[in-house]
């Protein structure tokens, strides 16, 4: 019997310690899909007449969280639309809060870094919108619950990993609405998406995306295909820096073409 209980304490305790290092909401320039150590990222989005259209600059602290992101909407015609959103971490890098413009979001973690209630103010006046989140580490579960002002539940999450913590299914719902979104992930040895399948009855449409990478492990197309078999693909061409990250990067869907610049600044 005490050979039992130490296998199962084990069995737990590799569990926990995995589970550890899921990933909340925020994640770092590696997560992010950047080598290196990025200090700024500037990138730049044009239309296809060559117009700016957006730019964006995210600033990372020494340890690769992302700290700040700086957004500039440029539609013809109006004027310039700026936002920026903060991100603020404790000495041990764990996220305590986030702002965007008169909007604050604030966190309490766990003892891991993990998010366990997030509170949401719209505006500085405003009551608060809490979120919990529960994890089931021998299940391999995340479950959120959102909640009104008044306490009572407004929406539901679920998500599911794989044992090297990628997500491979995701269920939301919202009692009040009776809203219902699901959607299932395949990848690849790599941990690589290859296929996700959504399901809405918001919508009422199942959609299927699959998706393809060139030799450097780059997304080179993404085939979106709905429950009526309607099609649309879209596919990308990179110029690569030194560190592997791309610095021009090209999106085309149906002849139409968006191009995108980055200029990034590394920690030396």
């Amino acid at each position: 019997m005490r050979g039992l209980i130490t296998i199962l304490c084990l069995i737990a305790l590799n569990a926990c310690s995995t589970w550890k290092y899921v990933s909340s909401k925020h994640q770092n320039a590696e997560e992010l899909g950047l080598a290196g150590h990025p200090r700024k990222v500037i990138t730049y989005r044009y239309q296809q007449d060559g117009r700016l259209f957006i730019k964006s600059t995210d600033s990372f602290n020494a340890d690769g969280y992302r700290t700040q992101k700086q957004l500039e909407i440029h539609n013809p015609g109006k004027p310039v639309r700026y936002d920026t959103s903060y991100w603020i971490f404790d000495q041990n890098n764990f996220l305590t809060s986030e702002l965007l413009n008169n909007q604050k979001t604030g966190y309490v973690n766990n003892r891991h870094g993990r998010v366990k209630k997030k509170y949401f103010y719209r505006h500085p006046d405003s009551l608060a919108l809490l979120t919990t989140y529960k994890y089931k580490p021998r299940h391999r579960k995340i479950i959120l619950k959102s909640y009104n002002t008044d306490g009572s539940l407004y929406s539901t999450g679920i998500s599911s990993y794989d044992k090297q913590d990628h997500i491979i299914y995701s269920k939301f719902f919202i009692p009040g609405y009776n809203a219902l979104e699901e959607t299932w992930w395949e990848r690849d040895e790599q941990g690589r998406k290859i296929l996700s399948k959504l399901k809405s009855n918001d919508i009422n449409d199942t959609l299927y995306t699959y998706f393809r990478y060139d030799p450097y492990g780059k997304l080179s197309s993404t085939r979106y295909v709905d429950q009526d078999k309607k099609i649309k693909i879209k596919k990308f061409t990179y110029r690569l820096d030194s560190l592997g990250n791309w610095i021009e990067r090209t999106q085309e869907v149906n002849g139409y073409k968006i191009k995108e610049r980055k200029e990034i600044e590394y920690y030396k």
